[in-house]
């Protein structure tokens, strides 16, 4: 059995099918044209300048379009010193000046004038020198009443004649043996003429001498008050010359051994008519 199609019949839909069909491909179309835009490659425009202007420190950075810079902040105005003038004297040590001083606290010295220095007056001794210990002598400056200080240096005894001699014959029995000289202690001297002189009173009364002194004392004792490392005594009696105490000490075991120790260093002699002392000293 053969079908026939029967065309119209079905004119209307065939009609509204045919638009249909066209009306997608419309749209299919035009969907296919813009995916072709948006693909396409875009120019690039021109962009303005961009300038960043530094501001004060912040937690972002700020960008502007625009070229012209923010305004500065306004300076304070300069400071102007205010001064404050005190003039300070100079003194006999210190130099004097004008000091400015500023409500700012800043100062500046300016014209400085020197120190005065010193008017002193006459020297006064205080303590007067000796053959043992030097002496103190002081002045003071009028204007400031400061006290200056100078020191008397000691006495320096000269031997006579006799003592001189002695230290002489003591010093060549000590080259002999390969000592050092001895220096004379002037120091020492009066102690070595009260020696003397004791020696003499025993003599004359006792008929006899010894390293006792009149009052019971050992003979060291008249070296009181003379800072010493150590000290020995030899004394004589009924002896004329200085030759003839000499070889008399060096005839002695006791003499000789304080004419040749090495630690002395000082010798000190006393005479007193036919009696004798010799005072040796280690300083």
């Amino acid at each position: 059995m053969k079908y026939k199609f029967n065309i119209k019949k079905y004119k209307y839909q065939a009609i509204f099918l045919s638009c249909l069909i066209f009306l997608l491909a419309g749209i299919i179309a035009v969907s296919a044209f813009r995916g072709n835009i948006t693909s396409a490659p875009q120019e690039e425009l021109p962009l303005a300048e961009t300038t960043t202007i530094p501001t004060q420190p912040t937690n972002t950075t700020s960008t502007s379009n625009s070229t012209e810079p923010e305004d500065e902040p306004e300076s304070e105005p300069e400071h102007i010193h205010a001064w404050t003038i005190k003039t300070i004297q100079p003194t006999c040590e210190e130099d004097g000046y004008i000091l400015n001083t500023c409500s700012c606290g800043e100062t500046e010295k300016t014209n400085p004038t020197k120190a005065t220095g010193h008017s002193y007056g006459e020297w006064e001794i205080k303590k007067e020198p000796s053959l043992a210990s030097e002496g103190v002598k002081e002045r003071q400056c009028i204007s400031c009443q400061k006290i200056d200080k100078m020191v008397i240096e000691k006495l320096v005894y000269q031997p006579n004649e006799i003592q001189s001699e002695m230290l002489r014959l003591v010093n060549e029995e000590r080259a002999n043996h390969n000592l050092p000289a001895l220096k004379y202690y002037g120091a020492a001297q009066e102690a070595a003429d009260i020696r003397a002189h004791e020696t003499r009173v025993q003599y004359e009364t006792e008929h006899d001498i010894h390293h006792t002194r009149p009052n019971g004392d050992s003979w060291s004792t008249v070296l009181d008050g003379i800072e010493l490392l150590g000290a020995g005594e030899n004394i004589c009696a009924g002896l004329t010359t200085v030759e003839q105490v000499e070889i008399s000490f060096m005839n002695s075991t006791a003499h000789r051994e304080n004419i040749l120790n090495p630690r002395f260093t000082h010798l000190a002699v006393g005479e007193d008519g036919v009696c004798w002392a010799q005072l040796f000293l280690a300083l």
